[in-house]
C-alpha cells in the first residue's frame, strides 16, 4: 500500500470531521461522488475505492462486490447496524490510521483530539445532544481499536469508557437534554477528562 501523502490525510480527516463542508448531504451518493472527485484530484499511485475494498475484505471478511466498493460497505453498514455515513467513516479512518507517518500521523491525531476536546466541552447542564453530536461520537470514539488507543494514556482511555458507557443508548434518532440523562456523571466525567488531559 502507498502512504498517504500529507495534503491527502488532511483532506479527508477533515471530510470526515466536517463532512457537510464538503457536502450538502451525508447520503450514500453524495459520499461516493465525493470519494469518486477526490480520486480524480488525486496525485498517487491508488485509489481510495481499491483501499476500501481491500480493507473489508481482509479485516471483515467482505468479498469485493462486482458493483463497486459502496455495495460493499453497504454490507458492512447493515452487519455493524450502522447507517452509511457512519460507516464510511469508521472504515477510512481506519484506513487512514493504519497507513500514516511523521507529520501527517502527527496532523492526523491533532485533527482527531480537537474534536474530541470540542465535543466532551460541551457537555453541561441543558446541552441538548443532538443527532448530528451523536453521530460524531459513535464514529470517533472505539476504544477497542489499536489508532484510539494511541491517542490517549490509559487513564484517559478509561475516562472515554465510561462517558461512552453514559452516551451510547439513549441518544439514538432524538434530540435529548443532558438534564434528561444523568448530566450530573457525564459533567463530572468531562471535568474528570480536562484534568488528566493538561
Amino acid at each position: 500500500m502507498n502512504i498517504l501523502n500529507y495534503n491527502e490525510v488532511i483532506t479527508l480527516t477533515n471530510f470526515i470531521l466536517r463532512t457537510r463542508m464538503y457536502i450538502t448531504s451525508e447520503s450514500r451518493i453524495s459520499i461516493t461522488s465525493f470519494i469518486c472527485g477526490f480520486e480524480i484530484g488525486s496525485n498517487s499511485n491508488y485509489r481510495i475505492s481499491e483501499l476500501i475494498e481491500n480493507h473489508l475484505e481482509k479485516n471483515y471478511e467482505l468479498k469485493k462486490s462486482s458493483s463497486g466498493w459502496p455495495d460493499q460497505l453497504n454490507a458492512y453498514a447493515k452487519k455493524k447496524k450502522l447507517r452509511f455515513s457512519i460507516a464510511f467513516k469508521k472504515i477510512l479512518i481506519e484506513i487512514i490510521s493504519g497507513d500514516l507517518k511523521g507529520r501527517a500521523k502527527s496532523q492526523f491525531y491533532e485533527l482527531i483530539k480537537t474534536k474530541l476536546k470540542n465535543m466532551i466541552n460541551k457537555l453541561k447542564e441543558g446541552f441538548e445532544i443532538n443527532q448530528f453530536w451523536a453521530d460524531d461520537w459513535s464514529f470517533l470514539v472505539d476504544i477497542r481499536k489499536a489508532w484510539f488507543k494511541n491517542l490517549w494514556s490509559d487513564e484517559i482511555l478509561q475516562v472515554f469508557e465510561r462517558l461512552d458507557n453514559e452516551l451510547k443508548t439513549p441518544f439514538q434518532g432524538k434530540t435529548v437534554k443532558l438534564s434528561e440523562h444523568n448530566s450530573k456523571m457525564l459533567i463530572k466525567l468531562k471535568n474528570e477528562f480536562n484534568n488528566r488531559i493538561e
